[in-house]
C-alpha cells in the first residue's frame, strides 16, 4: 500500500481507538448480549471446550478462541474481553476507508466515509463490547475487499492470492457471524461473469465458491447438533410465515429501507435539494405531477398506518430511551427523544425519500440513445460499486 493511502487509512483506525478509550470503558459489567458470549469464551479457556447457552444465535467459533487467549493471558474480565474488540474495529474503518477508494471516492471523501462507520452511534457502543457485531463487520469488509482487489489485479499469482485471502476470511468470519459467508457466495458468481473469457481465473473462484458454501453447510450442521445452540428457521418455514402473515413481509421491508433512509440522512438531504431543483426547473412537466401523486400516495398511507411516521421503525439499537435504552439498565429511563421529534425525523425521511425516487424514475432515460449511454456509464462504473450493490 502506497503512504498516501495508509496513512489516511491508519488516521481512521486511530480515530476509532481514541474515541474507544474516551468513552471510559473499563467498567467491569457486561453489555448487551455479550454475557452470552464471555461465557462460552471463560468455559473454552477453563475446559477447552465449546459450550453455548441457549441465548444466542451466532457460532462465534473464533470470536470464542480469542476470547479464551485473552482470558488465558489476563485472567477473565468484561475490561479485558471488550478491549479485543478494539483492534477489529480498528481494521473495520480502515478497510472502510479503503473500500471507498476503490469506489473512486476522493481521498476526502473516503475518510469521511471511514471516520462515519468508526464514530458512529451504532459502530461505537458495539466497539465498546464483546459483541459479534463489530467482528462481523471486519471480516465482510475485509473478504469484499479482497475480492475487489482480486478482480483488479491482472497478475496470475495476485489474484489467487486475493482470492484465497477473501475466501477464507469469509469462511473464518462465517463461523463467527453466519452472515459473513454472503459475501463470496454473493460476489464470486458476479466475478465468474466478469471474468468469463479467463478460463484460469473461472477455475479458481469455482472453487473457491465451493470451498465456502461446503465450510457453511459442514459448520452449522455441527452448529445445530450443539447442546443449548440457538436455530435459525429454516426456508420452509420463512416461506410458511410469509403465506400465513403476507403483511409482515412488506412491513419488515418497509421498516429497514425507512431505518436505512434515517441512517443516510445526512447524505440524502444533499440528494434530495438536487432533485428538488430538478423538480422545480420542470414544474409544468409530468415530473412535476408524478412528484405530486407520490407525495399524495404517502400522506393517504401515513393516514392508514401512522405508526409509520413515527422513527425509528426498528427497535432493535435505536428507542425512544437512546441507544439500546430498554435493556442496558433496569427500571425507569427517561424518554429522551420526544414523540414530536420522531414524527419529524420520519416526515423528513419520508420526503427525501419520495423526492429522490420520484426524481429517478421521472428522469430514467425513455429514448434508445439515452439508454445506451446509461448502459456504457454501468460498464464503467468500478466493480466494488457493483459489489456493493450487490451485498445491498
Amino acid at each position: 500500500m502506497r503512504r498516501s493511502e495508509a496513512l489516511p487509512a491508519w488516521g481512521c483506525a486511530a480515530a476509532v481507538a481514541v474515541a474507544f478509550f474516551l468513552t471510559w470503558p473499563f467498567a467491569d459489567l457486561p453489555f448487551n448480549d455479550d454475557w452470552s458470549y464471555a461465557f462460552t469464551a471463560r468455559q473454552l479457556a477453563q475446559t477447552g471446550h465449546l459450550t453455548y447457552n441457549g441465548w444466542a444465535a451466532p457460532s462465534i467459533i473464533p470470536q470464542a478462541y480469542w476470547g479464551a487467549l485473552i482470558i488465558r493471558i489476563f485472567g477473565f474480565s468484561f475490561t479485558a474481553l471488550r478491549i479485543g474488540t478494539l483492534p477489529f474495529a480498528m481494521a473495520s474503518a480502515a478497510i472502510c476507508y479503503l473500500l471507498a477508494r476503490r469506489c473512486g471516492l476522493s481521498r476526502n471523501s473516503a475518510v469521511f466515509a471511514g471516520l462515519t462507520l468508526a464514530l458512529g452511534p451504532l459502530f461505537l457502543p458495539l466497539t465498546t463490547s464483546f459483541m459479534t457485531d463489530v467482528p462481523g463487520l471486519m471480516y465482510m469488509l475485509l473478504s469484499l475487499y479482497a475480492l475487489i482487489r482480486c478482480d483488479e489485479s491482472t497478475v496470475c499469482t495476485k489474484q489467487k492470492s486475493w482470492l484465497t485471502v477473501g475466501a477464507l476470511t469469509a469462511l473464518l468470519g462465517g463461523m463467527n457471524r453466519q452472515i459473513v459467508w454472503i459475501v463470496p457466495l454473493a460476489i464470486l458468481p458476479y466475478l465468474m461473469i466478469r471474468r468469463r473469457r479467463d478460463a484460469g481465473f473461472q477455475a479458481a473462484a469455482a472453487v473457491a465458491w465451493i470451498i465456502v458454501l461446503m465450510g457453511a453447510i459442514v459448520t452449522t450442521q455441527w452448529f445445530n447438533a450443539q447442546p443449548y445452540a440457538i436455530l435459525d428457521i429454516t426456508l420452509h418455514e420463512s416461506l410458511s410465515l410469509i403465506f400465513q402473515a403476507p403483511q409482515r413481509l412488506w412491513q419488515t421491508f418497509l421498516a429497514l429501507w425507512l431505518t436505512t433512509a434515517m441512517l443516510a440522512l445526512p447524505a440524502l438531504l444533499l440528494a434530495s435539494l438536487v432533485a428538488l431543483r430538478d423538480l422545480l426547473a420542470h414544474r409544468k412537466s409530468p415530473r412535476a405531477l408524478m412528484a405530486l401523486a407520490t407525495m399524495t400516495v404517502i400522506v393517504v398511507f401515513l393516514i392508514r398506518f401512522p405508526r409509520f411516521l413515527e422513527m425509528p421503525w426498528l427497535g432493535n439499537m435505536l428507542t425512544p430511551q437512546g441507544i439500546l435504552g430498554k435493556v442496558e439498565i433496569l427500571g425507569h429511563r427517561p424518554t429522551v427523544l420526544p414523540r414530536l421529534l420522531r414524527q419529524i425525523v420520519g416526515a423528513i425521511v419520508w420526503a427525501v425519500t419520495a423526492l429522490i425516487v420520484t426524481d429517478l424514475v421521472t428522469s430514467f432515460p425513455h429514448s434508445r440513445k439515452a439508454g445506451a449511454r446509461l448502459r456504457d456509464r454501468v460498464r464503467r462504473m468500478p466493480s466494488a460499486v457493483i459489489c456493493l450493490v450487490i451485498l445491498a
